[in-house]
């Protein structure tokens, strides 16, 4: 797939659950639809938990926007990459969906 069609791809949260014991650098997600719990990063539970937060879904380059002012990087391709492996680890787990 392309870069411009990825970022034409729209995401949302399509299972919520619950975070548990937080640390440093991974979550524990409990998804109350499939009963599963994954062990997440921190960046993919802080994703998953603002996408959740938005009435709508949000395009990469919409996400980048809504989060970068919260990260510390100036680094806008490495977000942009790491943010696309989040996003399909997310889909992976069926915790988020493109639409």
């Amino acid at each position: 797939m392309n870069t411009s069609a990825q970022a034409d791809i729209k995401w949302q949260v399509v299972s919520n659950g619950y975070f548990y014991e937080c640390g440093e650098s991974t979550a524990i997600y409990f998804d109350r639809a499939s009963g599963d719990t994954h062990l997440i990063s921190d960046f993919a539970a802080y994703l998953l938990q603002r996408l959740d937060r938005e009435s709508q879904p949000l395009d990469t380059t919409e996400i980048i926007e809504l989060i970068r002012d919260e990260i510390e990087t100036d680094n806008l391709p490495e977000l942009s990459s790491t943010l696309t492996g989040i996003l399909q680890e997310l889909t992976s787990l069926d915790l988020v969906a493109p639409t």
